[in-house]
């Protein structure tokens, strides 16, 4: 099977995730790179409260063993967006999301394609590296072990 690799700069995460979700069901392997920078749209301080709501959220269970479990780095973001986008919980969408790899930055500079999806040209957005850094995630560190130049 041939490699798919989607540079998800500048495209909005949702459009990329369903466009990336119809092909991974055909049966397509895709490597995702560079998915720090994928933006959602909308108002900023809105999407961070979002965000912020998840990852507070209190439960009365232990919450290592129950959820609500939300990611805070940028590719498990990127990922758990296609995975919303698959039927996860069958067959199908399980074998299809195992041929899914996402990574931040480019580690492998592969030369990526074009994805036909409508990039960002809104005013409002929020890159999903910023939800990253707001909460926890050092993303130059990340980047730095993914591009080589890290420790």
């Amino acid at each position: 099977m041939v490699m798919t690799v989607i540079d998800a700069s500048g495209l909005v995460l949702g459009r990329m995730a369903s466009a990336v979700a119809q092909r991974l069901l055909k049966g397509e392997l895709i490597e995702i790179v560079n998915a720090e920078k994928a933006v959602i749209t909308g108002n900023r301080v809105q999407i961070l409260e979002k965000y912020f709501r998840r990852y507070h959220a209190n439960i009365k269970a232990n919450p290592y063993k129950k959820g609500p479990k939300f990611q805070r780095h940028a590719d498990r973001i990127v990922s758990f967006a296609v995975r919303g986008m698959l039927p996860y919980k069958r067959d199908t969408g399980k074998q299809a999301f195992k041929k899914l790899k996402v990574f931040v930055g480019n580690p492998d500079n592969a030369k990526a394609e074009a994805l036909a999806v409508a990039k960002n040209r809104s005013a409002k957005f929020v890159l999903v590296e910023d939800i990253s850094a707001t909460y926890g995630v050092k993303a130059t560190g990340s980047l730095q072990k993914a591009d080589g130049n890290g420790v």
